[in-house]
């Protein structure tokens, strides 16, 4: 379900950019309520314990939060530019991005009808302690949604390693050269979902917001289940409704 884009991120050249107006939001990734502790690793490799219910949207250090916890939002759309990206099979991404340091907290995308398409929302981490303000945040988890068929998916991306580069490896590791990133050290998990029932929880929707711009086509059965989720505060399943 995610492409290397949504791993990786995109290149912002390839897009044509509008800003449609400002939001605010408080959940991004959401834990069920059976899921109360997730197992992270540090950069140094050991692995550490945390209630899922203390993990905030951008970190403890984000400077940004409201006084409720909620993170305000510029709400903008992102249009592949055809020349480059003639064939690229989504029409619009609409990104809610943090005020402060511009992190993308949430992004949609919509196919080729402007239907919605996938959900992605994102915790922001700062990984970096010594850049200032806003460098040093990276995306340190994330859950996508595919409403066509309602699956869910994640990736986590912990234990964030600062290392300097030898001047051979700055000029071979260049946005010029390699437009992606690598990994380069591979790490081990500790958080793999062991039970079904323990899954991350679909995102929100907001279907009230930007309605002329987000378009949505959920089917009767999928909402249902989104219901039950919320109803429950975690994932429900056919044999328990």
């Amino acid at each position: 379900m995610q492409s290397f884009d949504d791993v990786a991120g995109r290149e912002p050249w390839e897009f044509t950019w509008r800003f449609i107006g400002a939001d605010v939001i408080y959940k991004t990734v959401r834990f069920p309520n059976n899921r109360p502790k997730m197992t992270l690793i540090k950069p140094d490799g050991s692995f550490f314990e945390v209630n899922t219910a203390d993990l905030k949207m951008m970190g403890n250090e984000y400077p940004g939060y409201r006084k409720d916890g909620g993170i305000d939002c510029f709400v903008v759309v992102a249009e592949p530019q055809r020349d480059w990206l003639p064939d690229y099979g989504v029409s619009r991404l609409i990104y809610w991005v943090d005020q402060k340091y511009f992190f993308p907290l949430r992004i949609e995308q919509y196919d080729s009808n402007g239907i919605l398409k996938t959900v992605q929302v994102r915790f922001g981490q700062k990984e970096n302690a010594a850049l200032s303000d806003g460098e040093g945040y990276t995306n340190n988890q994330s859950v996508y949604w595919d409403s066509k068929i309602d699956l869910t998916a994640y990736s986590v991306h912990d234990g964030h390693q600062v290392r300097g580069w030898s001047e051979d490896e700055m000029t071979f590791f260049t946005p010029d050269f390699m437009r992606r990133r690598w990994s380069t050290h591979p790490r081990k998990s500790l958080a793999l979902i062991d039970n079904p029932e323990e899954f991350y929880m679909r995102p929100l929707l907001y279907l009230d917001r930007f309605p002329n711009e987000r378009k949505f086509q959920i089917t009767a059965d999928i909402a249902a289940r989104i219901a039950a989720q919320n109803a429950s505060g975690r994932i429900v399943f056919a044999d328990e409704e």
